[in-house]
C-alpha cells in the first residue's frame, strides 16, 4: 500500500496497483445471450417443479374447503367438485404464466421460456391450445402421456401440445463472446 500525507497531517492509505495485476475490467469475460430448444429431461423437470407448485396452492386454498365437509359432491356421477377445482386451478396457473411471463415458476428457475414458433409475441388463443387442449391430449388416457417423448426426437424439441399452437421452449444460455466469433469465422 501507498501512503500519502494530507493537510491536517494524516496519511490515508491508498490502493496500490502493481503491472500484474490487470483491470477489472478487463479480467470479466463478455458474455452473449444465445437461445437453444430445451430438451426432454430439463423440461420434464420444470414441469414437476410446476406440479409441486400447482398442488401446494391447492392444498392451501381448495383441500380445506372440502376437509370440514362430510361428501364431496359429483358431477356428471364421475367429476368431484374438489378434483373439477383443483384442475381448473392447474390450467389457470399455466394459462395466466405463460401467457403474461412466457413462463411459469417452474420453467423460470430452470431458465425456459414458451415462445412462438415464427417469433411473434404469445396469443391468448396460443397460450390456451397449448395449454387445454394439448395438456388434455397427453391425459386422455394414462398411455398418451408417452407422447411426451416427442419433445425428446423432434428436431426442434416440441411436444404434441407445441405443434398444436405452433410454439416452442427455449432455454436461454450465456456463451463467451469469443466463442461466438469463433462459430461466425466458421
Amino acid at each position: 500500500m501507498d501512503y500519502t500525507y494530507d493537510e491536517e497531517n494524516r496519511y490515508d492509505r491508498q490502493p496500490h496497483q502493481t503491472d500484474h495485476e490487470p483491470p477489472r475490467q478487463e479480467a470479466m469475460q463478455k458474455t452473449v445471450e444465445e437461445s437453444i430448444y430445451a430438451g426432454f429431461w430439463i423440461r420434464l423437470w420444470a414441469y414437476l417443479l410446476d406440479l409441486l407448485i400447482v398442488g401446494a396452492v391447492n392444498g392451501i386454498l381448495i383441500t380445506p374447503i372440502f376437509m370440514f365437509m362430510d361428501s364431496n359432491p359429483t358431477l356428471l356421477s364421475v367429476f368431484t367438485i374438489q378434483g373439477l377445482l383443483t384442475a381448473i386451478m392447474a390450467y389457470v396457473y399455466f394459462a395466466i404464466m405463460t401467457r403474461y411471463l412466457g413462463q411459469t415458476l417452474g420453467k423460470m428457475v430452470f431458465g425456459l421460456r414458451v415462445v412462438r414458433a415464427d417469433g411473434t409475441k404469445l396469443s391468448w388463443s396460443d397460450v390456451f391450445f397449448r395449454e387445454v387442449p394439448g395438456r388434455m391430449i397427453h391425459r386422455v388416457l394414462g398411455i398418451t402421456n408417452l407422447m411426451y417423448i416427442v419433445v425428446g426426437v423432434h428436431p426442434e424439441k416440441a411436444g404434441v401440445h407445441d405443434l398444436l399452437a405452433d410454439t416452442r421452449v427455449i432455454r436461454d444460455t450465456k456463451i463467451p463472446a469469443d466463442k461466438e466469433d469463433e462459430e461466425d469465422d466458421e
